[in-house]
């Protein structure tokens, strides 16, 4: 049950006014998932209260949710808001398969049989095209789950969501245990042959990260990492069936590469190091807290960060976890609490490392466009500069060009400082030895403090067709032709790849604003 116990879940969400609260939201997943744990909660510590609120949770979804159809056939729940650019009403596989799933664990612990007709009625009214209303695509007997369908969507518009997927799929396959119901227990056997068969659309093409989705294709944050781990490891425990396994190590394996352990320090006075910054987005740290407990001379030694978005704590200790286990560990371990424990992976073997980075020079920076000028890392910025070439307009950009010429892996992160006087709008742009170019967006910069800037080549949109020779990193910041000249100072310019780096890297800035998704 671990997916669906995934995130958290307090005492208070259990009223009635966060139910009216929920209801006002017009999110029937929530309700769900709200429900579910409440009845979880109830088998496992004899919670009344749980129980009520849940069937309190339910009989709504029942009789007066809206978004919703209601017949004879079952019930269809709809999202109320507006999700980007799909426009409300339109509906999701992930509480169209865990609402008849809730349903029937309450008819299970309650024996109100109403529960059960529906959620068999519910689940099976469901199972047919996204383009007539349903959730389950069938190419050639190999299905899919749909996330996110709207009215008149077609085949090519699914964004094949894997996390989406096999959340339903988990809650198919316990309807289908539960009911014997032949129909439910033949959706589920299409959708798993048609999860295994796209499996390998889910990873970049040299394996070192996961996708969240194929269309367009967009990849994961960690925690999406971490979620997709969970699932895969339950639908075995569930189902037995081994094509489950392959895919929950092989998300394990990449967060161990991409999320390591560095050894520092000299025998009596070592410490093993964790970084919550790494690919793809650095900036976007793992939203759950992580422990790292290591075995030392017959003792456990561990540490877990429970501040990770408290700002009064500096940055290298809230992103970064140490643990003092003084001589080499024999193992640590590494878990993710979310607020289950999520174990990832263990180490046995550790070489001391060095904790230095690699400078990178800014002598060879260059400005354009809206900045005029690059001095030791000051540029100036020009908003009202024209650039005579061609069409004679004003420009909507300063350009600074940062030199690399260096080999830069899936796994570094260039570092830098910015220092700027007003609120920036940021971009960036990389460029291979080739001249092949990748580019993404930033979060805003700070008035008035040094900003850290974190980038990972994985969080550039077509970083695939890079080569691994990076020749620099363009930063654009987005300018007003109204606006007045300023200037910013660019600093501390470096490659890191190690915790240790990181750490050593971050405790060098301890009053820097770092901006943290």
């Amino acid at each position: 049950m671990g997916p669906y116990l995934f995130g958290w879940v307090v005492p208070e969400n259990f009223t009635q006014g966060s139910l009216e609260e929920m209801a006002a939201r017009k999110d029937p997943l929530r309700l769900f998932v709200v429900a579910f744990r409440g009845l979880v909660e109830y088998r496992r510590d004899a919670l009344e209260d749980r129980l009520a609120a849940s069937t309190r949770i339910l009989d709504f979804m029942l009789e007066k949710y809206e978004p919703a159809v209601r017949g004879d056939n079952g019930i269809r729940w709809y999202y109320g808001n507006d999700h980007g650019a799909i426009k409300a009403p339109w509906w999701s596989g992930m509480d169209a398969m865990m609402g008849p799933m809730t349903f029937y664990a309450a008819y299970e612990l309650t024996g109100n049989q109403r529960y059960r007709d529906e959620a068999v009625k519910s689940a099976k009214l469901v199972l047919t095209s996204p383009s007539d209303g349903g959730i389950l695509w069938n190419e050639n007997g190999k299905c899919w789950l749909s996330e996110y369908s709207w009215t008149g969507i077609q085949p090519s518009e699914e964004y094949h969501v894997l996390n989406g997927h096999l959340w339903a799929l988990q809650s198919l396959l316990l309807l289908a245990k539960a009911t014997g119901d032949a129909k439910l227990q033949s959706a589920y056997d299409c959708a798993r042959d048609g999860v295994v068969a796209q499996e390998d659309r889910f990873y970049r093409a040299n394996g070192t990260w996961t996708n969240y989705q194929t269309t367009p294709l967009e990849l994961n944050p960690v925690h999406y990492n971490t979620l997709e781990h969970i699932q895969y490891l339950a639908m075995h425990a569930l189902s037995g069936d081994r094509a489950y396994l392959q895919p929950a190590k092989a998300r394990a394996d990449i967060f161990a590469a991409a999320y390591p352990l560095s050894l520092i320090g000299k025998e009596g006075s070592m410490e093993v190091i964790f970084s919550m910054i790494g690919p793809p987005h650095p900036y976007w740290t793992d939203t759950y807290p992580v422990r790292v407990s290591c075995q030392v001379d017959g003792q456990t030694i561990e540490r877990r960060n429970n501040n990770l978005y408290k700002t009064s704590v500096p940055l290298s200790e809230r992103l970064i976890i140490k643990v003092p286990v003084g001589s080499r560990p024999t193992s640590c371990a590494v878990s993710v609490h979310t607020p289950l424990t999520i174990p990832m992976y263990e180490r046995t073997e550790f070489s001391v490392e060095a904790a230095e980075a690699q400078p990178l020079p800014l002598d060879g920076a260059t400005a354009m466009l809206d900045a005029a000028s690059i001095e030791a890392g000051k540029v100036q910025i020009t908003p009202g500069h024209v650039e005579v070439d061609g069409a004679n307009s004003a420009n909507d950009e300063a350009r600074i060009v940062l030199p690399l010429g260096i080999p830069v892996s899936d796994h570094d992160i260039i570092a830098f400082v910015v220092k700027t006087p007003q609120k920036m709008d940021l971009g960036f742009l990389m460029e291979d030895s080739e001249g092949r170019q990748a580019t993404r967006y930033y979060l805003p910069l700070a008035a008035g403090k040094e900003n850290i800037v974190m980038l990972n080549r994985l969080g550039f949109e077509k970083n695939d067709e890079l080569g691994d020779t990076l020749r620099s990193i363009a930063m654009r910041i987005f300018t007003d032709p109204a606006g007045d000249d300023y200037e910013i100072v660019i600093s501390d310019f470096q490659k890191l790849r190690s915790p240790a780096q990181i750490s050593r890297w971050l405790e060098g800035h301890p009053n820097a604003n770092f901006p943290q998704q």
